[in-house]
């Protein structure tokens, strides 16, 4: 079976050193044998150098002029296009590869904003990369508990959090002002081009799908208050936030795709309300 191109790079360490050191100039076997010794520190046979050379120049890795033994430059050739074709099958399957993925669901809107919280302790920071939420109105973010706000306030102390509301009513202004509080950066009135909200930090993104009827309740808040002081907290944790219902959530690895959404959020933050 004729050798492999790559095994006098990899399978033999005499062959190796061998290509190394006629990669500087052309030598005699005596001179060669010589060079070995010196560059490998190890004792080694003349019969075990004229040996290595003898196959590798009937491998056609090596050729003999004379005296003068030199690297075949058609074996380069060789090595130059299977590592271009190597490169390539790797690009192939990099680009075929398929984005990690998973489902998520949902009971209520508690559950769902504890998750968030997770989501975010637990995505990757970037150096000098924020993290973003894309919502069509602003999430109330009551009925959670102690150890979630802790770890909520902890979070917007390491990493630049811009929410970015799509709708601007007084109730979303007001939900914005609680969460400019805490340290997040807020705008309502943006104009993104989403179907569903987003989150994301690092290279993990979460679409997020409200059902029907829990984006209906949410309608009909946000239509209907001005302020906080006119909610009832008790009836919003009871029959908003704590009521069943079904979210859906698509988490997505793709440090691609989580790169550009928030570059596009930012520069959505950035620009000024018409």
């Amino acid at each position: 079976m004729q050798p492999s191109i790559i095994e006098p790079l990899i399978g033999n360490t005499t062959k190796s050193t061998i290509l190394q050191i006629l990669t500087e100039k052309p030598l005699t076997l005596k001179e060669l044998h010589h060079q070995i010794e010196k560059t490998s520190g190890k004792t080694i046979t003349y019969q075990a150098t004229h040996k290595a050379v003898k196959e590798m120049i009937t491998d056609e890795t090596l050729q003999k002029t004379g005296k003068q033994i030199t690297i075949n430059k058609e074996w380069v050739e060789k090595i130059g296009r299977f590592a271009a074709q190597m490169k390539a099958k790797e690009e192939q399957q990099i680009e075929t590869k398929e984005t990690p993925t998973e489902k998520i669901e949902l009971d209520t809107f508690v559950d769902f904003g504890k998750l968030v919280i997770k989501f975010f302790h637990n995505a990757q920071n970037i150096k000098n990369t924020p993290a973003v939420c894309i919502m069509k109105h602003s999430w109330p973010i009551f009925g959670m508990g102690k150890t979630d706000y802790e770890t909520l306030i902890n979070l917007l102390k390491e990493t630049t959090f811009y929410d970015l509301i799509l709708n601007d009513t007084p109730l979303d202004r007001s939900f914005g002002k609680v969460l400019e509080k805490l340290g997040k950066k807020v705008k309502t009135g943006v104009t993104f081009d989403t179907n569903c909200d987003i989150v994301c930090k690092g290279q993990d993104i979460f679409y997020i799908y409200f059902s029907n009827e829990l984006k209906e309740k949410f309608e009909n808040m946000f239509n209907k208050f001005t302020n906080l002081e006119e909610l009832d907290m008790n009836d919003l944790i009871k029959e908003v936030m704590g009521k069943k219902t079904k979210i859906t959530i698509i988490h997505v690895v793709d440090q691609a795709i989580a790169s550009d959404i928030i570059t596009t959020a930012i520069k959505a933050y950035n620009t000024k309300s018409q």
